[in-house]
């Protein structure tokens, strides 16, 4: 039996990067934890600080 896709939810993933640039990404996946993994993922060892919370509308 194939696995069920979990629901993909929106999160709000506040940033700081070593050069002090700051911003804020909305970030598409199935749990906070997925969203720190993809914010790591484009920033790399540039980012320095890291808040990710669930998007309300």
């Amino acid at each position: 039996m194939a696995e069920r896709a979990r629901p993909q939810r929106v999160f709000l993933a506040h940033y700081t990067l070593s050069n002090g640039t700051r911003g804020v990404l909305h970030l598409v996946a199935p749990a906070s934890f997925d969203a720190v993994d993809r914010a790591l993922a484009i920033f790399g060892e540039q980012l320095r600080r890291l808040s990710v919370r669930p998007h309300t509308h």
